[in-house]
């Protein structure tokens, strides 16, 4: 499971996890053939490589996100490079971050803990309000932006008592605006989310067949 993150980058989907029953016990990485979803890697790592949530810039390749800090004491806003390990700090968090996403113009988005919508500053970490989603944090959530329609989607998972439910919604990137778009039968949590780019323009005609 990617409760530290996952994103996928060139065929490759990277995903990190956490283990234990007292905070972070143990880290792991590990990366998967995206076509296949067969192992290619599997190491332990670092606590300052499990995020909250992360997503790859389409115009920079860099993956932005929301990570714990060295000491798992508080969050920060930063790039990871996977195959390296090495994760770098642009600045620190107030509120940790239910969902991370990047549009195809490179523009950052994050939904925080309380539901409310920002713009991230690459360069500097600062983040500026768009509004209220309405959509506090209840556990681990993920969210992404589809880069052919550009609508920004994300999975809010709530768990009241012994009653859990999960629910799809789309962002208005503009307002804040929260539109339910599907409930989850499963109650599933979803993190590491990402809409896997096509193979080739969707107005492109399908690829030859019984040449000869």
């Amino acid at each position: 499971t990617s409760n530290g993150g996952g994103v996928e980058i060139d065929g490759v989907y990277w995903s990190a996890t956490h283990i234990g029953q007292e905070g972070f016990d143990e880290q792991f990485l590990f990366s998967y053939d995206a076509e296949t979803w067969e192992q290619l890697t599997f190491t332990t790592t670092d606590l300052g490589m499990i995020a909250h949530d992360v997503a790859l810039d389409p115009v920079s390749k860099k993956v932005y996100g929301c990570f714990y800090n060295d000491d798992g004491t508080g969050s920060v806003f930063g790039t990871v490079d996977y195959p390296s390990q090495v994760r770098t700090v642009i600045a620190p968090v107030a509120t940790a971050w239910s969902a991370c996403a990047v549009d195809t113009d490179g523009t950052v988005y994050a939904i925080d803990y309380y539901g409310k919508l920002f713009t991230v500053d690459k360069t500097t970490g600062v983040m500026t309000e768009i509004g209220d989603t309405g959509l506090s944090r209840s556990y681990i959530t993920s969210g992404c932006i589809d880069p052919h329609s550009g609508r920004f989607f994300f999975v809010y998972y709530k768990a009241t008592g012994t009653k859990e439910e999960s629910f799809l919604y789309e962002i208005n990137k503009q307002t804040a605006e929260a539109t339910l778009i599907y409930q989850l039968p499963g109650n599933e949590q979803i993190v590491g989310m990402y809409v896997a780019p096509p193979k080739a323009a969707w107005d492109a005609p399908a690829a030859p067949t019984n040449l000869a």
